[in-house]
């Protein structure tokens, strides 16, 4: 995608823009792009999730909720060495640009520095299927060998929630707003739910134990690589690109050209949103 962007911009020596410019802008241009494609256009980013166990809410009526992911997965007994600052997990399946926060680590020795390291956040860049390093976390941070952490890796942010499954009735939720659930705690015709406060709140005459949330998540940061990219079709990828190409003409203030690169790349997601993938 890098490479059709400098062919477009006639700048393949990044003699107008710099390598860094033209990666920002593919990546504020793909979150452009995914915000105004349908859900149909982006179904290699649709992917679903348990939200785990119900809880009453006794401030709304015992309204059950369902807390929204925040975590895609957790890593126990982790270790980490001090003179090389790298963490070990066997075949851990975190890689590089997944984010992370650090907890539990316990030292092995006293170290003054020891409680910067729990509770922090940051994405990671991978070694090896078992190692990896945190980004911003340098070897002269940790002055002593971590034991028996846990790397919890972080759920990427819900771009857009498509629907919600009551696994414990097998069928769809309607979706509605809080209000919309009414004055019951029991909806007698199906299931219906809401978003509110970061919870996930249902309302059936039937108890919902369990739902599925299904949704977009956000796509992965472009990179300066020739890897071609999986995560989003080939139509869209271009759309991207126009998108990108415009944001930088109009930092160069070449108007004309920014306009002509946004109306194409209009055109694109009509035409995507129109016949889906």
């Amino acid at each position: 995608m890098v490479n059709s962007l400098e062919y477009r911009l006639e700048d393949e020596g990044h003699v107008n823009f710099a390598a860094a410019q033209k990666l920002q802008a593919l990546n504020d241009a793909q979150r452009q792009v995914v915000a105004m494609c349908s859900n149909e256009a982006l179904v290699h980013l649709q992917t679903s999730r348990s939200m785990g166990n119900a809880t009453a809410d006794t401030d709304l009526g015992s309204l059950l909720y369902f807390s929204l992911p925040t975590s895609t997965g957790i890593l126990t007994g982790v270790t980490c060495t001090a003179s090389n600052g790298r963490f070990t997990s066997s075949n851990n399946g975190l890689v590089t640009g997944d984010t992370v926060t650090l907890s539990g680590f316990l030292q092995v020795s006293d170290d003054a520095s020891f409680d910067t390291i729990n509770g922090l956040s940051s994405q990671i860049s991978t070694i090896d299927v078992n190692v990896f390093v945190v980004i911003g976390l340098q070897a002269i941070d940790i002055t002593t060998d971590l034991d028996s952490g846990v790397v919890e890796k972080k759920e990427k942010s819900l771009t857009r929630i498509i629907g919600v499954y009551d696994d414990t009735n097998d069928r769809f939720v309607e979706l509605t707003s809080i209000k919309g659930l009414g004055e019951n705690t029991s909806y007698n015709y199906g299931t219906k739910g809401a978003l509110f406060n970061n919870r996930f709140y249902v309302s059936s005459s039937d108890a919902s134990s369990d739902c599925t949330l299904i949704y977009i998540t956000s796509p992965a940061d472009i990179t300066d690589t020739t890897l071609e990219i999986t995560y989003i079709s080939d139509s869209v990828q271009q759309a991207i690109v126009e998108i990108a190409e415009s944001l930088l003409w109009r930092q160069d203030n070449r108007l004309n050209r920014a306009q002509a690169a946004v109306g194409n790349a209009q055109g694109m997601i009509e035409a995507i949103n129109g016949q889906g993938v």
